[in-house]
């Protein structure tokens, strides 16, 4: 998912982040979305979230992956917001 997004915002045969396909005037639109990044204490209740708004990816890192031991699927991944909102949430 992350890496079709990618595509979209950049050019596929030089592999540059190309912020004129989404012109200033009219933002980001449907390439971005806002997600939320939520902690929990040690008790697992979740205490803090930060929402990310209007958020996009910019990079993606290696994908760790193995057909033989059948573990979750890792990657990093950098990515570009408008501004972060921070709640400190009642226990």
């Amino acid at each position: 998912m992350i890496h079709k997004w990618l595509d979209l915002l950049r050019n596929e045969k030089s592999g540059i982040y190309e912020a004129e396909l989404t012109p200033k005037d009219k933002g980001l639109g449907k390439y971005s979305t806002d997600f939320v990044l939520t902690a929990r204490d040690e008790f697992h209740n979740e205490v803090i979230q930060w929402i990310y708004k209007s958020a996009f990816p910019v990079s993606l890192g290696e994908i760790s992956y193995s057909h033989r031991d059948g573990a979750e699927i890792e990657t990093t991944f950098e990515f570009a917001f408008r501004r972060i909102e921070t709640n400190l949430l009642p226990l």
